[in-house]
């Protein structure tokens, strides 16, 4: 075997040892810190979805999270799960119950009695 034909395969001999490494070992390095930093990525996606929903979060909430149920196989955050745990801090709008179109009766007038105008009942 020469070295032309260990350079084909895409790998390179190492100049200490005989064996053949791998010619490109920055393919291992990004899964790994992609895989560190996934974590961070979800919680990061779940913050900006509380400012957008206008949800403040209680202190030291995402500590107690486990960020692995957030990411999916590949590191990537879900929506879905991140919507869910949000839902129980969304504020519910209350709107004033209207009576809607059409005719209302007002109330019955509160009669009080005025006073007399005579001179002798004052």
């Amino acid at each position: 075997m020469t070295d032309i034909d260990s350079f084909e395969d895409g790998k390179q001999p190492d100049s200490q040892t005989p064996a053949i490494v791998p010619a490109d070992p920055s393919e291992g390095i990004r899964a790994e810190v992609h895989r560190e930093y996934a974590g961070k990525l979800a919680l990061a996606e779940l913050r900006i979805q509380a400012a957008k929903d206008e949800i403040n979060l209680p202190e030291g909430f995402t500590d107690y999270l486990d960020v692995s149920r957030l990411t999916d196989d590949d590191g990537q955050p879900i929506e879905d799960v991140i919507t869910e745990i949000l839902k129980p801090f969304k504020k519910k709008m209350k709107f004033a119950e209207l009576q809607g179109a059409g005719y209302h009766r007002n109330p019955a007038p509160v009669f009080q009695p005025r006073p007399s105008l005579d001179a002798r009942h004052r």
